[in-house]
């Protein structure tokens, strides 16, 4: 809301990388008018708007019971398990396929978002919640079976959705999935009468099984098609993060307002680097948010992260472990969204800040449950 709150001319036109506006606007007379500290107001409000439905999720997770919020993690693994399906029919139908809801000739598994990173993140979170929900079946009344079996419906569930994740053929999702089978482990490790060499065992079957599979099978066409994705050749990230250092300097500290990246980041980029694409995104959320508000955008985000991981160490020494469960859950939702953040934009998909927002909501205690049906609220 600062950004869109009309400022005095002697104000805005001082301030950082607002010559250029203040040109243009003397072609029309208008250089005396009022202005809002965004480059773009319509922008602007466009982000506050989908901004609003992450946090009426979060704000309604924040209040909901344990056995609540289990069946929000529940929604997440069958998301992830839909993607898998639809994924599925996407490969098997190729370009022809009338499953590729967005582009045609896409070749990977994108299942229902239009990015593969975003499907990538996706099918990550929901192997986290498979794990949770493992451990909530054991407590539920399944404490006789040996932990073994737990880790092995953990690992048959793991397998499909860890292929889906190769398929889609996104660099930092693959290079995301053995910290996750890890966050795997200490999800397990908090419930009672665990053993971590048990558990872990079977994950670490499966990386080594991954590692020897890719080097044997590295000839395959879809395999080499991944493998050749790692090279570094042609990459453009670097260049739009020079650009978009070059811009955060031009609006430091105040900012460009949110949601101007894209005409901010046209009048900064490099002549040598112009091709048809467009600089949509600056590939690192923490590099677009300084663009966008500056230097009190990077202070709320420092505030919030201070939040949060307060909450989460409260979380920890919570006396119900299906609490605790769920709030290493949503913590290590939320290292996926931050870890994928330094180098692309999932956060920017609404569906995507949807289940980061549920993520953040598990982090605050959860309402008791009431007199009537179990976990209503």
């Amino acid at each position: 809301m600062i950004h869109l709150t009309p400022l005095p001319p002697a104000l805005w036109q001082n301030l950082p990388g607002r010559s250029a506006q203040v040109a243009a606007l003397e072609l029309v007379q208008a250089e005396n008018s009022w202005r809002a500290l965004s480059l773009s107001p319509a922008r602007t409000l466009s982000s506050l708007l989908c901004l609003l439905s992450a946090l009426a999720l979060l704000i309604v997770t924040s209040t909901l019971s344990t056995a609540a919020r289990w069946r929000l993690i529940a929604i997440i693994a069958g998301s992830g398990a839909a993607t898998l399906v639809i994924g599925a029919a996407q490969i098997a139908g190729g370009t022809d396929s009338a499953f590729r809801f967005y582009d045609p000739d896409m070749t990977w598994l994108t299942g229902f978002q239009a990015n593969r990173n975003s499907t990538a993140d996706l099918l990550l979170v929901a192997m986290l919640a498979l794990a949770a929900l493992v451990w909530n079946l054991r407590e539920q009344g399944w404490q006789n079976l040996l932990p073994p079996l737990y880790a092995a419906g953990l690992f048959a569930g793991t397998v499909p959705l860890a292929l889906a994740l190769f398929l889609t053929g996104s660099r930092t999702g693959l290079l995301l999935l053995p910290p996750v089978l890890l966050l795997q482990v200490l999800l397990f490790q908090t419930g009672k009468g665990s053993n971590p060499a048990r558990i872990a065992a079977p994950f670490i079957a499966a990386l080594t099984t991954a590692v020897i599979a890719l080097a044997l099978l590295r000839d395959n066409r879809m395999i080499a098609a991944v493998l050749e994705r790692f090279k570094i050749e042609g990459e453009f990230r670097p260049e739009l993060w020079r650009d978009g250092l070059f811009a955060l300097g031009q609006y430091w500290p105040t900012g460009s307002g949110q949601g101007t990246f894209v005409p901010v980041m046209i009048a900064a980029e490099r002549l040598e680097v112009v091709d048809p694409t467009l600089p949509n995104r600056a590939h690192n959320d923490f590099l677009e948010l300084a663009i966008e508000g500056g230097l009190p955008a990077l202070t709320v985000l420092a505030a919030i992260a201070a939040i949060l991981v307060r909450t989460i160490w409260r979380g920890r020494q919570a006396g119900d472990p299906s609490a605790r469960l769920q709030t290493l859950f949503g913590a290590a939702a939320l290292c996926v969204f931050l870890l994928h953040s330094l180098v692309d934009y999932p956060l920017r998909s609404m569906a995507l800040a949807a289940v980061a927002a549920t993520a953040a909501g598990m982090l605050f205690p959860a309402k008791p449950a009431g007199r009537g049906r179990p976990g209503s609220r």
